[in-house]
């Protein structure tokens, strides 16, 4: 069975600056997947986490982010993450670039 991947506190406060108007603070934290929707659907940035290698060659994961672009009307590549041994971990370095830098 799957579990859901929930944001760190960090990145939950990030999220609620940024404007997510939720009361999860209070207790529960959001999940990776809830903030990637609101950041698509929000904000119009989408956020991807790709199969990658590590220079060991062993499987990690990299973050892939896209914004709209208003001039000409699609979305651009704005970041790519270095790897993350764990899938979790780029989601969040990926959620935590996007807050800090991109909004």
């Amino acid at each position: 069975m799957t579990q859901e991947a929930y944001c760190s506190y960090e990145v939950a406060k990030l999220l609620k600056k940024k404007g997510l108007n939720t009361d999860w603070i209070r207790g529960a934290k959001p999940t990776h997947q809830f903030a990637i929707r609101w950041l698509r659907e929000e904000k119009y940035i989408l956020l991807f986490i790709l199969p990658a290698e590590d220079r060991a060659g062993n499987l990690a994961y990299s973050g892939a982010i896209f914004t709209w672009d208003e001039e000409s009307g699609i979305y651009s590549p704005s970041w790519e993450s270095k790897t993350y041994p764990v899938y979790e971990q780029a989601v969040e370095e990926s959620l935590k670039y996007t807050l800090e830098f991109l909004i």
